[in-house]
């Protein structure tokens, strides 16, 4: 059963992003009407596109407002009114190596939205987009067993020690954005006992269909690096984006988007921290897939020393609400490269008829 109604209005922040174009266009496809939080006009123009050429109803169910800057006091004060649901996506992907920057905006700005949603008599639901990172680091010589009570604590003295604040410092300060921005909304639950329920969603490297132009997405983006290597796989600025990240796990996009929906509708999944940890992968991984996607093309040979993360991830529970919208599991890592390869502008899903009901 769903607990926010078909027709009833979600708030979607990041909703230019990977995550967030498809968490709206899932919401979208099950009947909801949308109202993205964009940075400019030409953001919001370019999203009532693409919606009006995926769903025929979208001039009457989608909807834009403009937030510069969320991490301005004020910034979502009655943005929120008549809306059901909120899914917070946006995250700060400048990867600036200050976290006096990255995490004091980034908690700020999760706390302000709360605040509203909390102000809101209509919200029931509030879903964040959190990381895997706020779950584990990338591992590969060191065995862990991840389950939704995990937490990468160790994370934050790293990203608050000391300056000075160098580029090597700037994945660990992004990370702990993600504990310290999911630490927060879940303090924020436990002492205002807000009126609606939270929960979360931890993705870990996102592949999938892009829905926006390529050039959209930003310098953050982990699919628009597999494109970005798929089409350019010699070139050493694009390649080290893959070859030497540390090994991880791997989700389609549109997996993620059905966990927010999850989130969002059942009424069953309240509380709770959804990982989204579907495939292990490497940098050889997207080279032999690369090979068989286009066997005429020339590629890297494997990279040596590549290895795989010994992280073991429990994902139970993800899996389980996944086959509810008809799906036998996660989407296969193979095809979740070649959407990101192939199929830009692609229509990427089927739809799931009465999942909802």
């Amino acid at each position: 059963m769903a607990i926010i109604t078909e027709g009833s209005q979600v708030f979607v922040t990041g909703i230019s992003g990977l995550v967030g174009s498809h968490v709206a266009d899932h919401l979208l496809r099950a009947g909801y009407r949308v109202r993205g939080a964009v940075r400019n006009e030409q953001e919001a123009q370019m999203l009532h596109d693409i919606y009006r050429q995926r769903h025929d109803n979208a001039v009457d169910l989608f909807e834009t407002v403009i937030v510069v800057d969320m991490k301005v006091p004020g910034a979502f004060d009655g943005l929120l009114a008549d809306c059901e649901g909120v899914a917070h996506v946006a995250s700060d992907l400048s990867f600036s190596p200050d976290p006096n920057v990255v995490i004091t905006g980034c908690v700020n700005g999760i706390k302000a939205i709360l605040r509203e949603a909390q102000s809101t008599p209509s919200i029931k639901r509030f879903v964040y987009t959190s990381s895997s990172n706020a779950a584990t680091r990338p591992l590969a010589d060191k065995t862990r067993h991840v389950d939704s009570k995990s937490w990468n604590e160790d994370i934050l003295d790293e990203a608050w020690a000391p300056p000075p604040y160098t580029s090597k410092r700037a994945y660990a300060v992004y990370a702990a954005s993600k504990v310290a921005c999911e630490r927060a909304a879940w303090d924020f639950v436990r002492d205002e006992q807000p009126g609606f329920v939270f929960n979360a969603v931890l993705p870990n490297y996102t592949t999938g269909i892009l829905l926006q132009p390529l050039h959209i997405l930003g310098a953050g983006s982990t699919a628009r690096w597999v494109r970005d290597v798929f089409d350019h796989p010699f070139e050493e600025g694009f390649v080290t984006k893959l070859r030497d990240q540390d090994p991880q796990w791997q989700v389609d996009v549109e997996d993620v988007a059905k966990l927010h929906l999850a989130a969002l509708a059942f009424d069953d999944v309240q509380n709770e921290r959804l990982l989204g940890f579907a495939h292990r992968f490497n940098y050889n991984s997207f080279l032999q897939t690369f090979r068989t996607l286009a066997p005429q093309r020339t590629f890297p040979a494997d990279s040596p020393g590549q290895r795989e993360a010994s992280t073991s991830i429990e994902t139970t529970r993800p899996v389980e609400l996944l086959q509810r919208f008809g799906a036998d599991g996660w989407v296969p890592f193979e095809e979740s490269v070649r959407r990101s390869c192939l199929d830009l502008y692609g229509d990427g899903f089927k739809a799931f008829n009465g999942c909802l009901n």
